[in-house]
């Protein structure tokens, strides 16, 4: 029998895949050992495995600490955190205890790693516990060792508020916190409490309760940012799309609940919702 990982990369190089294209798939980053060995000498350096040599070594092992555990992947965790690249949104699903942060936490560390030299723009890991926050920045701490996570920001998020305009923006953060309730805007580093920006800042957010706030006939589509129908009606036509699809992105933000809110006119764009 074969071990899993390598019965993966036979399949796919049977299916016509190549030896790049089953690397990346399966999240392959090392390069392959050429010297020779037994099948139990393969074994025992597998450093997905280990093999107690001796009741000290197994003691020594079990004297480790506990945060170093709760940071190792088993072989099919490691092909979803170290996969270079996916064509889009990817969701790991799992019953509880089978991992998801942990490969959470691995995935935020390689992201992190490729980022620029000098990169101001930091990998987001968002919860929405708090105490699951702090048990985040506790293994990414374990991961990163001396070297640091600070280019990954962890925080709780579960509300956001989207407007058309920063006009809106700021009026919604200064209602919040005359209201009591901590709000931040997306244009600047600080983040936590109510989150609160533009659609076009929005894109690859995701929120438990999302607000899309001003979707009125005068904001969405925004006039001035839509070509006139007589002056080029093929541009009309794309700028229409343009707006249609930042409020698109706005409400799919919300992964638990939606509110659109709106005054005088609704935008034309709910139109199919409200008849």
């Amino acid at each position: 029998m074969l071990a899993a990982s390598q019965a993966d990369a036979l399949q796919m190089l049977a299916a016509g895949y190549s030896v790049r294209e089953a690397r990346a798939e399966l999240g392959i980053v090392g390069t392959a050992r050429r010297e020779a060995m037994s099948g139990v000498q393969a074994l025992l350096a597998s450093p997905s495995v280990f093999f107690p040599r001796g009741a000290s070594e197994l003691q020594e092992a079990l004297n480790r600490p506990l945060d170093l555990w709760r940071i190792f992947l088993h072989p099919s965790q490691r092909r979803i955190a170290y996969r270079e690249t996916y064509s889009g949104p990817v969701r790991v699903t799992g019953g509880a205890g089978t991992g998801k942060t942990v490969v959470a936490v691995h995935r935020a560390y390689y992201l992190a790693g490729r980022l620029p030299a000098g990169s101001t723009r930091p990998v987001l890991v968002t919860t929405f516990v708090r105490t699951l926050a702090d048990n985040l920045r506790s293994s990414l701490g374990s991961l990163a060792g001396s070297h640091g996570y600070g280019n990954i920001e962890v925080t709780t998020v579960a509300i956001g508020v989207a407007a058309r305009m920063k006009k809106s923006v700021l009026a919604a953060i200064s209602t919040l916190r005359d209201a009591g309730l901590d709000a931040c805007d997306l244009e600047r580093k600080s983040r936590g409490g109510v989150e609160v920006g533009t659609m076009h800042r929005m894109k690859g957010l995701e929120y438990r309760a999302m607000a899309v706030i001003d979707v009125s006939a005068a904001s969405v589509p925004l006039r001035w940012a839509v070509t006139p129908v007589d002056a080029d009606p093929k541009a009309h036509e794309q700028d229409t799309l343009r707006e249609r699809c930042l409020l698109y992105v706005a409400c799919t933000r919300a992964r638990e609940l939606l509110t659109v809110s709106w005054s005088g006119h609704a935008s034309p764009f709910l139109s199919p919702f409200l008849s």
